[in-house]
Parts: C-alpha cells; structure tokens; sequence
C-alpha cells in the first residue's frame, strides 16, 4: 500500500524538480526526501526520476506514476 506521505513527497520533488528544495517547502531534511523516493521506487519496482547535477527529472515511467500519484491523492 502506497502511504500518503510518500506520494506528497514525491509531488513536492516533481514540482521543485530538486530534492533539497522539496524538503525546504516539506520541512523536513533532503535525506528524508531521497529515502522516500527510493522506497517508493521500491514499491512500485521502477525508477521515477533521474538524478542529474543540480535537479532531477521524471523518467518516463515516473510521468505516468505521477498521473497516477495526482489522481491518487485527489481522492484522500
């Protein structure tokens, strides 16, 4: 089961497409953010973002998850 959580994480590191600035607007630390995306990529047994310098991008298999992850949490 996928926690709450971890998918508004999730949201908050597509939309400041960097894990730092996701915790800042979390208020919680970047190493909280980056191990709950790894679990959540665990879960879900796909990689949703790429790590590259400075900020991160969604994969194409994370573009759909996040489809799934809005409709998700619009329904809580």
């Amino acid at each position: 089961m996928l926690e709450d959580f971890r998918l508004q994480v999730f949201m908050a590191v597509c939309r400041e497409r960097s894990f730092t600035k996701a915790a800042v607007k979390l208020g919680i630390s970047q190493p909280a953010v980056s191990q709950n995306i790894a679990e959540l990529e665990k879960v879900v047994g796909m990689k949703l973002f790429a790590r590259l310098r400075g900020e991160v991008a969604l994969t194409g298999e994370g573009v759909v998850f996040k489809d799934y992850a809005e409709k998700l949490l619009a329904s809580c």
